[in-house]
């Protein structure tokens, strides 16, 4: 699992998350947010994959994931749903790390560039030092066959921010819905997001936006409660389709239901999560999600 930089905008685009089999995109505060990325499941084909890639051109020496940031307390939740994870990290808060277990960190290559931080891939499979049974993690299921009940979706955006908005597009000759960012200058104006590794937009044949329930500890930590809860609101967006489903962690495990308690599949191949707050808005003509801050309680 590594954590994974969106700000300052200079850290997009990223090197090699397109890889990931997981991603979680996590509010940190400030209108910011975090992704963490997660490795697992066929883990010697994708560190050959990502080794078979080669970096643009004066993005330094070797493959590497990045760039690496440091933790945040919501990441232990996230761990638990993984258990025996590797959590990598670009160091953490004292406060915040007596809170993550399991982690270790790495550091830049350039003490003036906040985004040199990163993991080399023959770093990444030696860390790898047991094998990986996707089950026993989470236990989703998957089915090439599209939902029914779902509403057409070939695009829809996610505004955490003013200055950091998302959009999503479905691309038929895919099958997967691509990403897109701004530039946080306001405009609102979208670029594709690419992987640095591999030249393309980063895409995934999932992409799930979860309501969880968000507390400011203090202006710079945020909580969230991810694990053993039940039937929380999600939207499930899939084969140019969105559906309505229920999620939960019950037991420690990730789940997706319909809204009358069937299981829900998800299509095979990669997801990426957006979690949001309980007071975080859809608007289902303009497929719009407007994230809303959780109140401050000090």
């Amino acid at each position: 699992m590594i954590a994974i930089s969106n700000f300052p905008p200079s850290s997009i685009p990223h090197t090699g998350e397109s890889f990931a089999s997981i991603v979680f995109e996590l509010f940190q505060g400030f209108g910011m947010t975090r992704n963490l990325a997660i490795f697992y499941g066929d883990y010697a084909e994708i560190i050959a994959a990502l080794e078979s890639n080669q970096l643009a051109e004066g993005s330094g020496d070797g493959n590497v994931i990045g760039p690496v940031r440091s933790g945040r307390v919501v990441f232990e939740d996230v761990k638990k749903l993984f258990p025996q994870s590797l959590l990598i990290t670009a160091g953490a808060s004292s406060g915040v790390k007596a809170q993550l277990s399991n982690r270790i960190s790495v550091y830049g290559n350039d003490p003036d560039d906040i985004n040199s931080t990163g993991v080399k891939t023959d770093q990444l499979g030696a860390l790898a030092d047991h094998p990986v049974e996707p089950e026993d993690f989470v236990s989703l299921t998957f089915n090439a066959t599209p939902p029914e009940g779902g509403t057409p979706a070939p695009s829809f955006r996610v505004i955490y921010n003013l200055y950091n908005q998302i959009g999503w597009e479905y691309d038929p000759e895919r099958g997967a819905y691509v990403r897109s960012h701004d530039k946080a200058d306001g405009s609102g104006e979208l670029f594709p997001e690419l992987d640095r590794l591999t030249g393309e937009q980063l895409g995934f044949e999932n992409v799930a936006i979860l309501w969880a329930q968000h507390r400011y500890v203090t202006e710079a930590i945020v909580e969230m409660n991810l694990v053993y809860v039940w039937d929380q609101k999600g939207l499930l967006f899939r084969d140019g389709q969105v559906t309505p489903v229920k999620w939960s962690t019950r037991a420690g495990k990730l789940k997706f239901e319909t809204l009358d308690g069937n299981p829900m599949s998800l299509k095979p191949g990669q997801s990426f999560f957006e979690v949001v707050s309980w007071q975080s808005t859809w608007d289902a003509d303009e497929m719009i999600l407007r994230f809303h801050e959780p109140p401050r309680d000090f």
